[in-house]
């Protein structure tokens, strides 16, 4: 009698064995009886409850500009401990002023050289600068046959210093149409160059500073803006082009038209706010949205797109000066369930940190996004040729993966031959921070196999199989070629390897 697995934590049931219905015997015809395969002990190894700095994507500290804050990646290491590497980059960056033709490749190499670090890109793409960039304050973010459709604005009227901001005519529909096309562009080469696998996320920076969905100038100037109508149309433009290509959106939280109105498009769509570590993060949040949507949408996105922080600058204002700081950013982070927050523009260094904040910071890396635990693993036989591995998992960030993993389970003899089994799916979509489940795989194992004793490894692998180091998973020892050391299986086999069953369930050796 088959007996039914019980599980003490919810379960997830990625592979399940076949049920054998026997079909009723024809008059004389004898029942097969089915016969123990295997019988086998296990012993798992010794698990370890701590996680090295090394993040999973779209989780901890990311890359930002290129710069650590936070000095997570061990000097030498080829591989990055963020695998999110953050950059931003103008409309015009992309437009080839001599061709007068769009020029992605570099991107592409961008991508690839991000692949080198165990990482994926993320960017956003931004319409316009803001006037007090340095190198030069008023130059436009604009292609040569874009800038007709836009205005240069002179501000304060009055006074000095005065400086120059070139702002999109955001309402003119030839512009609406130029911009549409340079997505439509983007696009065609993500999905030509099948670069869109090596994408961490973009952001919806469409419209303002910087694409942060504002233009405020801190002076009585009034610049040119978008209607609400248009504003929706600026999201259209980039989910429209976009969404689809297997990497999330994230929208910026500044919009206060446009915010609402892209997490209804879809729920694969994240947001963004980057002003960590200040009162404003939350109060800004409070007075822009009504408490249901801040709680019923903001609070929960986490569960199905990421959510992102970039950390402000410490000020001498109250609310954003440097006491609290990094508890307001901790705090925020868990409220939130922000996933992934950027590893610098604090205009703090590491070593001027107290060792307080120092631990807050490194709380905060291994607070955001996923951070998986395997507490023990069982395995055990079902009478055939199949093994069950029951892996026990605690996640222990604030938020739940946003792909598949490929799971790849190994044994490796006393002779050190391996032999793999078939590779199954580590589904970790959907699950809820600070909560534990049960996953079994049923897995065929070859017919080759004698009796002995086998070390039990396994390696998640992400799902386009573009990262070269496997799924962080804090509990067994890791090798360097990313397998995980689960325990020893002692197999026993009960069937000779030869042998012919007849129909009345006798074994003949061969």
């Amino acid at each position: 009698m088959k007996r039914a697995l019980m599980f003490p934590m919810l379960g997830l049931l990625l592979g399940a064995c076949n049920t054998l219905n026997t079909a009723p015997a024809n008059p004389g015809q004898g029942v097969v009886a089915q016969a123990c395969t295997y019988s086998l002990s296990f012993t798992p190894a010794s698990y370890k409850t701590g996680f090295t700095n090394e993040a999973n994507p779209n989780s901890g500290l990311y890359e930002w500009f290129g710069t650590e804050f936070n000095p997570i990646t061990p000097s030498g290491q080829q591989h990055h401990a963020a695998k999110v590497n953050y950059r931003r980059y103008s409309w015009d960056s992309f437009y080839n002023f001599s061709t007068g033709q769009y020029d992605f490749s570099w991107l592409g190499t961008v991508i690839g050289w991000a692949r080198t670090r165990g990482q994926k890109l993320a960017f956003r793409i931004q319409p316009m600068g803001d006037p007090l960039e340095p190198d030069p304050a008023n130059r436009s973010y604009l292609p040569t046959h874009v800038e007709p459709y836009s205005t240069r604005v002179t501000y304060p009227s009055t006074g000095t210093p005065q400086v120059d901001v070139v702002v999109p005519n955001w309402n003119d529909p030839t512009f609406l149409a130029l911009y549409n096309d340079f997505y439509q562009k983007l696009r065609d080469y993500l999905i030509q160059t099948n670069s869109a696998k090596d994408i961490a996320f973009v952001d919806i920076g469409t419209y303002g500073f910087w694409g942060e969905w504002h233009l405020w100038t801190g002076t009585p100037a009034v610049l040119p803006e978008a209607t609400p109508d248009t504003q929706k149309k600026l999201v259209d433009i980039v989910t429209d082009n976009l969404m689809g290509l297997g990497f999330p959106l994230v929208m910026m939280s500044d919009g206060k038209d446009a915010l609402p109105y892209a997490l209804a498009k879809s729920s694969q769509i994240g947001w963004r706010r980057d002003s960590l570590g200040w009162d404003h993060f939350s109060g800004g949040l409070s007075s822009s949205y009504d408490a249901a949507f801040i709680e019923n949408t903001l609070k929960t996105r986490y569960l199905t797109a990421p959510v992102v922080a970039e950390f402000a600058q410490v000020l001498n204002q109250p609310g954003r000066d440097r006491p609290n700081f990094f508890t307001r950013a901790l705090n925020d982070v868990k409220t939130y369930h922000i996933t992934t927050v950027s590893n610098g523009n604090t205009t703090l260094s590491w070593t001027s940190l107290t060792s307080t904040e120092q631990t807050q910071v490194n709380t905060i890396h291994k607070t955001a996004g996923l951070w998986p635990r395997l507490l023990k693993s069982t395995v055990g036989t079902n009478c055939t040729d199949q093994l069950n591995v029951t892996l026990s998992l605690q996640n222990t960030g604030s938020a739940p993966a946003y792909e598949t993993w490929n799971a790849t389970y190994l044994l490796q003899n006393t002779g050190g031959k391996t032999f793999t089994l078939p590779a199954t799916t580590l589904d970790l979509r959907n699950w809820n921070p600070a909560s534990s489940k049960d996953v079994l795989n049923t897995l065929s194992l070859p017919a080759t196999l004698s009796s002995g004793k086998y070390k039990l490894y396994v390696t998640f692998k992400d799902s386009l199989n573009v990262l070269p180091l496997p799924l962080v998973m804090a509990g067994p020892t890791r090798d360097s070629a990313g397998k995980l050391l689960l325990g020893t299986v002692n197999l026993s086999r009960l069937v000779p390897e030869k042998a012919l069953v007849t129909p009345e369930g006798v074994h003949i050796d061969l």
